[in-house]
């Protein structure tokens, strides 16, 4: 994505205590913050899932590539 936008782009993994303090300082309700924390945290326990054809047998299309669909949206990143 770096390459294609020309802007470098960083991702900074945050423990759960400090994304939940981070949130309570916003001022997010406590219930809201637990669903984001187990929403982002538990799918890094499970196994990947099966990669399948229902998008082409339901479209009749193929899926755009994310390197084609950076390249549509550029702008949207810029």
């Amino acid at each position: 994505m770096n390459n294609i936008i020309n802007k470098p782009i960083r991702y900074k993994s945050v423990n759960p205590m400090t994304f939940y303090r981070i949130k309570k300082n916003e001022g997010m309700k406590l219930g809201m913050i637990i669903v984001m924390i187990f929403l982002h945290f538990l799918p890094r326990f499970q196994n990947e899932p099966k990669i399948t054809k229902f998008y082409e047998q339901l479209t009749n299309k193929k899926p755009t590539l994310l390197k084609e669909f950076i390249k549509r949206k550029k702008t949207k990143f810029e």
